[in-house]
């Protein structure tokens, strides 16, 4: 199962479906389900419901932490609690500083851009942008074919 925090509008929302995909496609496939809560509490809707995607999918809004196991929310919390004020290159240069942590406890967390992940679990929780190519160059043929 990978949990993903859905966030940002319609072209945010493609780059964090390509890296979650990417990472399915990585740990062997599971069902991918994304947290929209976030989105309505912003003002934006789920654009990525306008397009046909893979079936092994699903949202909720349940809220994102609800979902995850006792490490992976206080991993998260961590996280939301030490980014407050921080810009986004502190955001970004804090993720990728603590990502060997993140990763053990089945986290990736990515602000933006791309940082090296060593995935090792089935579960995986996923918060960021994930705004660059590399995190989805496995599995560009199959993206192509659910946006166009």
């Amino acid at each position: 199962m990978i949990y993903v925090k859905l966030i940002g509008q319609l072209g945010n929302q493609m780059f964090i479906y390509a890296a979650a995909k990417a990472v399915q496609k990585q740990i062997g496939g599971g069902e991918i389900v994304f947290e929209t809560r976030s989105l309505v509490h912003s003002g934006f809707k789920n654009s990525l419901a306008d397009y046909r995607l893979d079936t092994d999918i699903a949202f909720c809004d349940e809220g994102f932490i609800k979902n995850l196991g006792f490490p992976q929310k206080l991993v998260t919390l961590f996280y939301l609690k030490r980014i407050e004020g921080m810009s986004n290159r502190q955001r970004f240069e804090f993720a990728k500083k603590y990502c060997k942590l993140f990763n053990f406890f089945g986290m990736i967390i990515c602000p933006d851009g791309y940082i090296e992940q060593k995935i090792r679990r089935k579960n995986i929780a996923m918060i960021g942008y994930f705004q660059s190519e590399t995190w989805f160059t496995n599995v560009k043929r199959e993206l192509r074919r659910q946006f166009i």
